[in-house]
C-alpha cells in the first residue's frame, strides 16, 4: 500500500522547536521557583533538566527523520 506524504518543508521542525522552547522556558521557571521554595532539591532539578533535554532531543530527531521521509 502506497501512502502519499505531502511535503511540508521545515515548518514542522520550526513549530516543534518553538513549542519546545516555550515549554522548556516555562518548566525552567517553575523548577527554579520550586528550588527556591525548597520543594525540590538541586539534584532533583538536574535530573528533571536532563530528562527534559532527552525528551526534546528525541522529538527533534523524530521530526528530522520525518523530514527525510518526505
Amino acid at each position: 500500500m502506497k501512502r502519499q506524504v505531502l511535503p511540508t518543508g521545515n515548518r514542522l521542525l520550526y513549530w516543534l522547536a518553538g513549542s519546545l522552547l516555550i515549554m522548556s522556558v516555562s518548566l525552567a521557571d517553575a523548577a527554579l521557583i520550586a528550588v527556591v521554595a525548597s520543594l525540590i532539591t538541586v539534584v532533583q532539578l538536574i535530573v528533571i533538566a536532563f530528562t527534559v533535554a532527552l525528551i526534546d532531543s528525541g522529538v527533534f530527531i523524530t521530526a528530522w527523520q520525518m523530514r527525510r521521509l518526505t
